[in-house]
């Protein structure tokens, strides 16, 4: 049950950092990459990240609470 309160937090917090990061590519113009522009890159490494960590310790949670 825990492990399904994280991953809709988590999801949530997915879709807003996807949102920010679609809304600052249209703000600068940049369609792929970061454009050399910081505020996409930042925007895109706090998604990307989440990305990668996401996962590992949903699995690890729900493992816990078996």
């Amino acid at each position: 049950m825990i492990t399904l309160l994280y991953a809709s937090l988590l999801g949530l917090l997915q879709v807003t950092l996807a949102y920010k990061v679609g809304s600052s590519r249209l703000k600068t113009n940049t369609l792929l990459g970061d454009g050399n522009q910081s505020e996409v890159l930042q925007k895109v490494r706090a998604h990307g990240n989440l990305t990668e960590y996401v996962p590992i310790f949903l699995i690890l949670l729900a493992l816990i609470e078996m």
